[in-house]
């Protein structure tokens, strides 16, 4: 009984002065966010940076080059002709090269999509499934195949979630491609 009491002599209290309520709530508001901000960038960057099983096995290789007047680094992934080499010579398992960048796909109007280009197949490096349609086929991989696989939420937000868009030609910047395959959600 004495905490029903002193519940109810604190919202009496807090009825009587309602800015120092105000300032209590507000200060417990800003605490509340900033430790759920802290704790979202940490479980993200330290915690659980990719969200791939076995993240410790993945090796990325480039050449990083130095900007001038400052610390920030440009750096170059590899070239289809060095991936290859890679590929071929070394003891990775699993090698995939990417070139990211921005490009149009011509069916979602002038907007610019954030694209990457594959050599090889990240689907069984990275240890996961397409969500719709397939990865690309070793042949397809070897002989520069036009093909593509969308994110899932491109697929869902500017293609409805058509199903049947898999095995239809998309451009990107002019060039058709057939879609392949729609990646696992949350990628």
């Amino acid at each position: 009984m004495s905490v029903l009491r002193s519940l109810a002599v604190t919202l009496r209290s807090f009825r009587s002065a309602p800015l120092f309520t105000g300032l209590v709530v507000a200060t417990l508001g800003v605490g509340i966010g900033a430790a759920t901000l802290v704790f979202s960038i940490a479980d993200g960057l330290v915690l659980n940076p990719f969200p791939y099983p076995e993240p410790g096995r993945l090796v990325g290789v480039g050449t990083a080059y130095p900007k001038l007047g400052g610390e920030l680094r440009f750096w170059e992934h590899l070239s289809p002709l060095e991936y290859l080499d890679l590929a071929d010579q070394s003891t990775l398992t699993d090698v995939v090269a990417w070139d990211m960048g921005n490009r149009q796909i011509d069916e979602l109007g002038t907007e610019n999509v954030f694209t990457a280009f594959w050599w090889g197949d990240a689907f069984p490096t990275l240890r996961m499934t397409p969500a719709v349609g397939r990865g690309f086929r070793p042949d397809e991989i070897g002989q520069g195949a036009q093909v593509a696989i969308v994110s899932h939420r491109l697929w869902q937000d500017r293609f409805r979630a058509d199903p049947d868009l898999v095995g239809e030609p998309i451009h990107i910047a002019g060039d058709p491609y057939t879609l392949v395959g729609v990646m696992p959600a949350g990628h």
